[in-house]
């Protein structure tokens, strides 16, 4: 039996509303909190009406996805940054030993199909003076077309169904991410980005790819060229390396990856 709880609803707004609720109560408690980067719980729907993407982006959430929010006790401050590509890996990786080819890990919170979105993670934090808890969302589309996702989407997005044309055990499919994340959890507190390294570099979509990033305020086009030691996108430009701890992607190799706003 997994060491954490689950908590499931049918619908929800957010399981990521949910798991920052959690996340705030045990920041404000007196009691002992367990090894840092414990997993604790999970929040689980199986559909959301306002699931959540980076940036305030909105996760459409139909019957036949996997949407869970997980709850992490105090995860050490070096690791978080890193926590949305440890999530990516602990999917694609899943994903791999299912069978499925051409998975990759596009940074900062992607799992890629080929060239369309198949998941997506969104990270976040809740700090109290010396206490803090993470929440990891995770949002996969696996017994689902495209078309159900919109049409804006279609050309961007895919799912288990599309991509193998077969449906899929969602609770299997779920323990078997849990179980991956958490171990990836425990690599990146006890280890850093080393835990990540020589994975992401396996898994990366971008390395040697152009690539145009929304980044502390400014634009950033260059050359994607693995990562720094926080999980940052390193750029080659023609003044020299850009490091982008975080930001929005904008295009690949001249393409879009999301449609207009």
């Amino acid at each position: 039996m997994a060491p954490w709880k689950i908590h499931h609803y049918d619908a929800v707004a957010s399981t990521q509303e949910l798991a920052l609720a959690e996340a705030r109560r045990i920041v404000e408690s007196t009691s002992n909190h367990t090894r840092p980067g414990t997993l604790v719980s999970v929040h689980v729907a199986n559909r959301q009406t306002r699931g959540q993407g980076q940036y305030g982006r909105a996760w459409l959430s139909p019957m036949g996805g996997i949407y869970f929010s997980a709850v992490l006790d105090s995860p050490p401050p070096a690791c978080e940054p890193l926590l949305p590509l440890a999530a990516g890996l602990a999917m694609a990786r899943t994903l791999r030993r299912m069978g499925l080819e051409h998975i990759a890990v596009r940074w900062p919170n992607d799992v890629l199909a080929g060239k369309k979105k198949i998941a997506g993670v969104l990270c976040q934090s809740v700090t109290l003076a010396q206490r803090h808890a993470a929440v990891v969302g995770v949002g996969l589309n696996v017994n689902s077309q495209p078309a159900s996702l919109g049409p804006q989407l279609q050309d961007f997005a895919a799912s288990l169904l599309s991509v193998t044309g077969r449906w899929h055990d969602l609770k299997l499919l779920r323990e078997r991410i849990l179980n991956e994340l958490a171990e990836w959890i425990r690599r990146v507190a006890e280890e850093g980005f080393d835990a990540l390294a020589g994975e992401l570099i396996a898994w990366d979509a971008l390395g040697g790819s152009r690539v145009i990033v929304d980044t502390g305020g400014r634009s950033v086009a260059g050359r994607a060229n693995g990562f720094g030691p926080d999980g940052a996108l390193r750029i080659e430009t023609p003044l020299g390396p850009v490091y982008a701890p975080s930001g929005t992607i904008r295009s690949v190799n001249g393409e879009k990856i999301r449609p207009e706003r």
